[in-house]
């Protein structure tokens, strides 16, 4: 029996709550990873479920081998060992960069929709035109360097102004 499972189902709850019917099929050790978990509460993702604690989200960017991005979503349910084999098999066999959560959403999701939120707000407010929020974002939001985020970026560009 498998050891591991991705459920890749589209983005409704109905649908993404249908895992107990997933779990009826694998071991009681099996992990069940959710993909695109972005509009869910893993919490909901585990009701109903016999073994919530083996029920994890996951969240890549497509196309998923073209990048490093992969974000791995626990909560309290959530063993350690499950979270770290995850990650483990993310960096040894998917080559990606993976960072755990433990609060039970995606920090990504909420961050791209801050994002969109702004994008709103300097258009509606004559700061910019689409287009020039298009262009800003067509590449990346900000992120320059494959080693840092923006806030380590931030740091990075502090030091090298100061002489460090």
């Amino acid at each position: 029996m498998a050891g591991m499972a991705i459920s890749i189902t589209e983005e409704t709850r109905a649908v993404k709550q249908r895992l107990r019917e997933l779990e009826e099929t694998l071991s009681p050790e099996a992990i069940i990873m959710a993909l695109n978990t972005e509009s869910f509460l893993l919490e909901d993702l585990q009701q109903n479920t016999k073994y919530p604690g083996r029920i994890i989200g996951l969240n890549w960017c497509d196309p998923a081998h073209t990048t490093a991005f992969l974000e791995i979503i626990g909560n309290r349910l959530t063993p350690d060992i499950v979270l770290k084999k995850v990650a483990a098999l993310a960096v040894k066999d998917w080559s990606k960069d993976p960072y755990t959560l433990h609060c039970g959403y995606s920090i990504r999701a909420r961050f791209m929709a801050a994002f969109a939120r702004e994008a709103f707000y300097l258009v509606e407010n004559g700061y910019a035109l689409v287009e020039d929020i298009d262009r800003a974002c067509r590449n990346d939001a900000g992120y320059y360097l494959p080693l840092a985020g923006n806030c380590r970026y931030m740091d990075l560009a502090a030091l090298m102004l100061t002489g460090w």
